[in-house]
């Protein structure tokens, strides 16, 4: 598995290099951009369709400058988590890491 979205052309680096750039402009602490990171990680455990729609809401969430935007956005990937069985414990953490009500 190559960590390839063939449909939005996203690789798993390429997320990465997106988040590493959202620390460095003040968009995410360290610790956000770890949880964000070994969330994409874990991705490669899902099928397509899943990997695919975590991908970009994660991508999404490391990428938007507005926090109020970036909230929301949070609070979708959130959302998506809780729908995912095997990821109901990353929603506590999601809460903690990024002080979600």
């Amino acid at each position: 598995m190559s960590g390839y979205d063939e449909n939005r052309g996203i690789s798993k680096g390429s997320i990465s290099k997106s988040i590493a750039r959202a620390v460095r402009d003040g968009i995410l602490t360290d610790s956000q951009a770890s949880f964000l990171d070994q969330l994409i990680s874990a991705t490669s455990l899902f099928d397509y369709g899943k990997r695919k729609i975590l991908s970009n809401l994660v991508l999404g969430c490391a990428e938007e400058p507005d926090s109020q935007r970036r909230y929301e956005k949070l609070q979708l990937l959130r959302k998506y988590l809780e729908t995912l069985e095997s990821c109901k414990g990353l929603v506590c953490d999601l809460n903690e890491v990024f002080e979600l009500e």
